[in-house]
This record gives structure tokens, C-alpha cells and sequence, in this order.
């Protein structure tokens, strides 16, 4: 499990819980206090620490393999069902593991977003359009906008199948049969009632306000998951190999579909502002591939009974498999990265105070580390004011007059990863004594602290 993320929502759920109310105003870093905030994940938050709190941080990994489980479940269950076969079906799926694997591996309530969102797309593309529909899927916004704010993302997929609609009858048919189409109007209103079911939330229209500006925030640019997707990650090459079949396969097929070229069109230009986009867009190539390569043109095959067992036992089976190689400890059960011996250390020392923190230990910290040891900055970092997060970056880089700020800021402690430049300076720095240092972690004090 990786290092942040996790931890940092944990903690969160447990303040919730503990408070008895949401915050409004952020809790446990210090240096943002004051700051109004908006949890679009609460639900996600609470559910997950109460999960820890009956069976232990080692439920984790056996809940999150459950999650990518049942999305990929589902997936495959729908494109064997369009499909009627077993090649095309797998075929799509791999596409979306590929693409999306190395979102997939991060353990955060994305991941239930990432199945509601599969759910709207099955919604969207199935042939039928009852009743239930109507009902079920703007109740699915309702918990989706409570726990997790990609719920903008599932309203972003039916307006483009929206749109795409529209634009398909002007081509096809011309203007005139645009608001007479069925199906046209059921979508519209299927977009309608699940916006105004979003609303069903603590927070109102001020939810839509947050998830909208939030992937914008200036201070998101300098970590490398919300800067534009680029060849140099790996899902960059898995994005790109996928386009270009996407658009081979689709100029050879005589009559592409067009909400779903808009809808991967436009989730596709998300992703390459914003990488982390690429977990929406990947379900989306999936399913177009996988329509491109199905040459049958009769699209009322029904999935056979063992299609259905099949999926079934994929994700059946991957949650047992997980849950039955539970680690024994939680250094084995965290990635290399996480600080569990370093946080270990500090809550059995005398140490107290402001820690200056590399980002990416703060999730953990403000899960594992005693109150009387503070957070400097975490993976929530639109919420450290701006002049913190510069002067903070400004440290890291030995700009000047990095020890003053350091001095300015009353920083007991500074906890760092043993590869930082900051951590080489201070070693040769007189007014610093490291303390701790392992394979990963290096945490130094004043001298005028050190005990």
C-alpha cells in the first residue's frame, strides 16, 4: 500500500468520528488552520477508518483489491454481454488495466468513485432504457456525491453522451428529429436528475464549487499525478498505444459510435491536462476498443450463464486470494516508502513540536504519529495557505535563507527522505544533530533539542 493517500483519509475519517461533525475548517495541519474546507469524501473517510477500527489496517488491501475487483467485474460483464464472446471481452479489459494500473494501485476512495462511474457508463450503454434507471442511477449520485467528488466526472460522461446523441441525429438526421428521439430525452433527463441528486450532500452547491476549481488550484501543479499527462510515465505510453489503435480501429469501422468518440474525445483532453484524468478516460477507451473489435452486428446477444459465473469468480477470487496473503505486520503491508519505523521512533521519543516533513510522509504522520507532534504539510496541499507551500518548497530547495524560515516557523523536527538535498545540508550543517536515520528516513533537531 502506498505511502499517502490512505493514511491522510484515515485520519480524517477518525477526527469525523471522533468529532461527531464534519470540519469546517481544516483539523490537524497546523499551518492551515483557519482554512474553510470541503470534504467531498467524508462518507468514503468514515466508512474506511471504521473498517480499521474493527478489523485492523491490514482490512486495506483485501477492501482496495476488492474495489478494482468488482470494477473490473463489471467491465468484463458488460463487454461479454455486448459482445457475446471471450477474446474481445478480455481483450477490452486488459486495455483497462493497462492504462489505468498505475492509478489502480494507489488505495483512496477514488476507487469508489471509479465504480460508480463504470456503473453510469454500463448505464449508458446498455440497450434498454427501463425504469429503473431513473431511479437507480441519480441514488447512485446521491452516495457518490458523498463519497467522492469525482461524482462531477459521472455527470461530465452523460453529457457527453448527451451531446454526442444530439450531434449523431443533426448528422444522421437532420435538426428537425433532435428533441423528437426517445432516447435523446432520457438521457437529458436521466443528467438532470442526477445533478439535482448530487445535491443530496452536507455541503450543497458548495460541493459543485469545490470539485470544479479543485483540479485548477496552483499549488496541485508541483505534484506529479495532477501535472499533464507526458511520455515520460508509464501511463503516458499506455494512453498513447491505446489512442492509436483507438484511432486505427476507428477510422476502418464504417459506422463509429458517436457518444462514444465525444465522451472519450473529451475525457482524453482531461487526461492530458491532468494525468490523474487517465483513470476516468481508461474504462472509456476500454469499452470503445472493445465495440471496435467486435465485428457482430447484432447487439441483442445475451451472456451466457457461465460468463456470468466466470466474472463472478474473477472477483471472487482475487478478493479471497488478497485476504487470504494478509501480511503479518504493517511494514509489510505499507510500500517501501511509508515511514513506519520513523513514526515509530517519534512517538517513543520526547520529541514535540512542528515537524518540517517531506509531503509525502504527512498522510502518515497525521494517522500514526501522537497529537503532540505536528504536521507541516501532507497530499492536501491546496489547503496550506500559499506563502507556507512557497516558503515550504523554498526550503527544500535551499533557497535563500532556508534556515531562517526554518527558524521563523519554529520547526522542532525535520523529517526527511534520506535521497533529499535538505538532508545532505543538514548533515553538514553545525546547528542540526540527526537522531534517526534508516534505509529511507532521516529525521534531524536543533541542537539546542537534542536530548
Amino acid at each position: 500500500m502506498w505511502h499517502s493517500d490512505v493514511w491522510g483519509h484515515l485520519a480524517w475519517g477518525r477526527h469525523i468520528v471522533r468529532a461527531g461533525a464534519l470540519p469546517d475548517t481544516e483539523p490537524m495541519m497546523p499551518l492551515a488552520r483557519g482554512v474553510s474546507v470541503v470534504d467531498s469524501a467524508w462518507l468514503s473517510q468514515v466508512l474506511g477508518y471504521a473498517a480499521v477500527q474493527y478489523f485492523g489496517t491490514a482490512i486495506l488491501q483485501p477492501a482496495h483489491a476488492g474495489l478494482v475487483a468488482i470494477a473490473s467485474g463489471m467491465l468484463l460483464l458488460r463487454f461479454a454481454v455486448y459482445s457475446g464472446r471471450v477474446i474481445t471481452p478480455l481483450t477490452g479489459l486488459l486495455v483497462f488495466l493497462a492504462v489505468n494500473w498505475q492509478q489502480l494501485h494507489v488505495v483512496r476512495p477514488q476507487m469508489v468513485g471509479q465504480i460508480c462511474f463504470c456503473l453510469v457508463l454500463i448505464a449508458l450503454t446498455t440497450p434498454k432504457h427501463t425504469r429503473w434507471q431513473k431511479v437507480l442511477v441519480p441514488c447512485l449520485f446521491a452516495i457518490w456525491a458523498n463519497a467522492h467528488g469525482s461524482f462531477a466526472v459521472g455527470l461530465m460522461l452523460i453529457g457527453c453522451f448527451v451531446g454526442g446523441r444530439m450531434l449523431d441525429l443533426r448528422i444522421r438526421a437532420g435538426s428537425e428529429s433532435v428533441f423528437r428521439d426517445a432516447l435523446l430525452r432520457r438521457q437529458v433527463v436521466l443528467l438532470l436528475l442526477s445533478s439535482l441528486a448530487s445535491l443530496a450532500n452536507p455541503y450543497g452547491l458548495r460541493l459543485y464549487m469545490h470539485v470544479l476549481t479543485f483540479a485548477a488550484h496552483p499549488q496541485l501543479r508541483d505534484i506529479v499525478e495532477w501535472q499533464p499527462l507526458s511520455l515520460s510515465m508509464k501511463q503516458g505510453l499506455a494512453a498513447l498505444a491505446a489512442a492509436v489503435l483507438a484511432a486505427v480501429m476507428g477510422i476502418r469501422n464504417r459506422r463509429p459510435a458517436t457518444p462514444e468518440i465525444v465522451a472519450v474525445i473529451v475525457f482524453g483532453a482531461a487526461g492530458i491536462w491532468r494525468s490523474r484524468m487517465i483513470h476516468w478516460w481508461a474504462p472509456l477507451i476500454a469499452w470503445f476498443l472493445m465495440i471496435q473489435m467486435n465485428d457482430r452486428s447484432d447487439k441483442r446477444l445475451q451472456c451466457r450463464p457461465a460468463t456470468v459465473v466466470a466474472c463472478l469468480a474473477i472477483m471472487t477470487g482475487t478478493i479471497v486470494f488478497h485476504w487470504t496473503r494478509q501480511p503479518s505486520n504493517l511494514a509489510q503491508l505499507t510500500s517501501h516508502a511509508t515511514p513506519v519505523d520513523a513514526v515509530a521512533f517519534l512517538n517513543n521519543s520526547p520529541y514535540e513540536g512542528l515537524i518540517f516533513n517531506s509531503y509525502e510522509f504527512g498522510d502518515y504522520l497525521l494517522w500514526a504519529a501522537r497529537s503532540e507532534l505536528q504536521v507541516f504539510a501532507c497530499s492536501h496541499v491546496h489547503l496550506i495557505p500559499p506563502r507556507a507551500w512557497n516558503e515550504y518548497r523554498q526550503i527544500l530547495r535551499l533557497q535563500t535563507d532556508w534556515q531562517a524560515k526554518l527558524r521563523a516557523y519554529h520547526v522542532s523536527l525535520v523529517m526527511l527522505r534520506r535521497a533529499a538535498a535538505l538532508t545532505d545540508e543538514l548533515r553538514r550543517t553545525t546547528g542540526w544533530r540527526m537522531v534517526y536515520e534508516d534505509e529511507r528516513t532521516v529525521i534531524f533537531v536543533p541542537h539546542a533539542n537534542a536530548r
